[in-house]
């Protein structure tokens, strides 16, 4: 009984966390001062299947959404994901790398351009979209993170935008923060060093 109402309670928690996210993102789009500046803002969405059962898989699909909110075009868009090195997570999305790129023309492909070995680090661009157009979004959709309960786990999921306006990139507004239920009592620093 106990254990259901733990997840009755984190499942508040969530929607709460997602509520607040919403009005985040509401909150720096009225507060942007518009200008011939290109300015983006990137943010991600997701929803979770968590067990609590050790060994069973546990899985968020998300999304990472880039909205051009200025008065000038976004040109060639990239963007990086970062997981923090001890992240227990398996990363998997729809994405091609290389010489498959030709074989699309019609839908929107993102192409992972760096070393595909590389499990921390995630570079993607679109394919046949080189350019935002203002008040126009475009998303890398529904990419996977699974991992299985090890109590305790910490993961944290960031992501920057890069284009020719932006060249310093700009931050996610919503990192993804993934940790077991009581995470902190059970050895918060655990996983506290840098990425």
């Amino acid at each position: 009984m106990q254990i259901h109402s733990q997840i009755i309670e984190k499942m508040k928690q969530l929607e709460q966390q997602t509520t607040n996210y919403v009005k985040t993102i509401q909150q720096q789009l009225e507060q942007k001062v518009f200008s011939k500046e290109t300015q983006s803002i990137s943010y991600f969405t997701s929803s979770m299947t968590v067990s609590h059962e050790r060994e069973k898989e546990n899985f968020c699909l998300a999304s990472y959404h880039i909205l051009n909110v200025g008065t000038q075009p976004i040109t060639n868009l990239s963007i990086h994901l970062r997981l923090h090195k001890h992240a227990p997570f398996s990363f998997s999305g729809k994405y091609i790398i290389g010489q498959m790129k030709q074989t699309f023309h019609e839908q929107l492909i993102w192409e992972r351009f760096n070393d595909v070995k590389s499990k921390h680090e995630l570079w993607f661009k679109p394919v046949n979209q080189s350019i935002i157009a203002p008040n126009e979004m475009i998303v890398f959709p529904h990419f996977q993170l699974t991992w299985t309960h090890q109590t305790p786990y910490f993961g944290l999921l960031e992501g920057w935008t890069y284009c020719d306006e932006i060249p310093e990139g700009s931050p996610v507004i919503n990192p993804l923060h993934i940790c077991s239920v009581g995470y902190a009592e059970e050895g918060a620093d655990a996983h506290n060093e840098p990425t």
